[in-house]
């Protein structure tokens, strides 16, 4: 059993897909005796190559891609460590106002944060 012969999703194949057809057409009951077997190897061999063409290209595709994903989680950690930085320092200023926080009230991927300074603030 082959996938469906057209052409245009068979680029590399399309000489063979051609021939192949061609002897269809050719022989109608002589296909059935083994006719056009040695154009039905030929197509299952090239499927297979276009198949490991088309591997290879994901492959190479998916690794970029999780290149991509790694260093887009990188930025992201550093910028919530940046956040986190950020909102210690905020902690600190806040304080000198007159409000209280408590440390480590919410966890984002493992890095503690502090609730909002707004929903301590003393009365």
């Amino acid at each position: 059993m082959h996938p469906p012969l057209t052409i245009h999703r068979h680029r590399m194949c399309a000489e063979i897909i051609e021939q192949f057809q061609k002897c269809h057409l050719d022989h109608p009951v002589g296909k059935f005796f083994g006719e056009c077997t040695d154009l039905k190897i030929k197509l299952d061999k090239c499927f297979c190559q276009e198949k490991a063409v088309k591997r290879k290209a994901n492959f190479e595709e998916s690794k970029k891609l999780k290149e991509r994903l790694e260093k887009t989680r990188i930025l992201h950690k550093l910028n919530v460590e940046v956040r986190y930085q950020h909102r210690e320092s905020y902690l600190v200023h806040s304080s000198v106002l007159g409000c209280t926080a408590k440390e480590g009230q919410g966890k984002v991927k493992g890095i503690a944060f502090p609730k909002p300074v707004w929903l301590y603030h003393k009365s």
